[in-house]
């Protein structure tokens, strides 16, 4: 596929939440030589700046660009999982995709109880963006397959200033500790 400037790939969208996983998304597809672009998306999240941040000095170290899309606060009802966020997610990367851009990468992975990071789930949401775009857009998930542990061993090997990645889920400076994602962290040495 050309995207108009000679080239036969298309520039990737990457759907940036400034943690580890689509930290080396961003890393990984600009190393491959795709043209990305990092889409943030502030649904009301209390870690919403400071992902944001993270997002914006990853993306200026990869001399990408970044954009945000806020959106009214969703309403949440405890525990780490929000039902639908990377369905609602996806859609949102779709209708902010660009002509130039074929692909959008998630940094969904395994090792997770949630189904919205599971294979199943990203060849279901996949088949729903081919659909819609006639095939002009397909979601990639570059590491549905990786665990945790491996996700930041390739980050390494990588050299991904995982100082840079933010993922509290609290949105406090220093993180909490005692969150998801701070547990996540800690669990992995990051």
């Amino acid at each position: 596929m050309s995207n108009g400037r000679g080239r036969d790939r298309p520039d990737v969208l990457v759907l940036a939440g400034g943690g580890i996983d689509s930290t080396l998304c961003m890393y990984q597809l600009a190393q491959e030589g795709y043209r990305v672009r990092a889409l943030h998306i502030d649904y009301g999240q209390r870690a919403s700046p400071l992902e944001w941040e993270s997002v914006r000095r990853t993306a200026r170290g990869l001399a990408i660009e970044a954009d945000q899309v806020t959106l009214a606060p969703a309403t949440r009802r405890g525990g780490p999982e929000i039902v639908g966020r990377n369905a609602a997610l996806i859609c949102i990367a779709l209708l902010n995709v660009r002509a130039s851009e074929g692909l959008i990468c998630v940094g969904v992975h395994a090792g997770t109880q949630f189904f919205d990071c599971s294979a199943a789930f990203v060849e279901t949401i996949a088949r729903l963006v081919a659909e819609q775009t006639d095939s002009r857009v397909r979601l990639i998930a570059p590491l549905v397959t990786m665990t945790k542990p491996e996700i930041v061993g390739r980050a390494r090997a990588l050299e991904v200033s995982l100082a840079n990645t933010y993922s509290c889920q609290s949105g406090t400076v220093p993180p909490c500790g005692q969150c998801h994602s701070c547990l996540d962290r800690k669990a992995i040495g990051c």
